[in-house]
């Protein structure tokens, strides 16, 4: 399957279980990698893609690595591959 086909989703349990272990609200966390609330909750709950540049973001900002943090998911199917 080509990338082009799919869309890039947070891994939400990912995101929960960081903010977890730095003893953080998911809002907390949203401010420490600096997008607003609002924009954060609708990335973990798959409602918006993040953006090629909003994913650097939360990269550097978490200091972890694409495949740790996001997915790929056939936008067709919403199957993850």
């Amino acid at each position: 399957m080509r990338r082009s086909q799919s869309t890039v989703r947070c891994k939400s349990d990912t995101f929960r279980a960081i903010a977890a272990r730095r003893n953080l609200t998911l809002d907390e966390l949203a401010k420490h990698i600096g997008i607003a609330e609002r924009h954060f909750y609708r990335l973990l709950g798959g409602q918006v893609s993040p953006s090629p540049q909003k994913r650097a973001k939360i990269c550097r900002a978490l200091k972890l690595n694409f495949d740790e943090l996001f997915e790929y998911v056939n936008s067709a199917s919403e199957k993850r591959i």
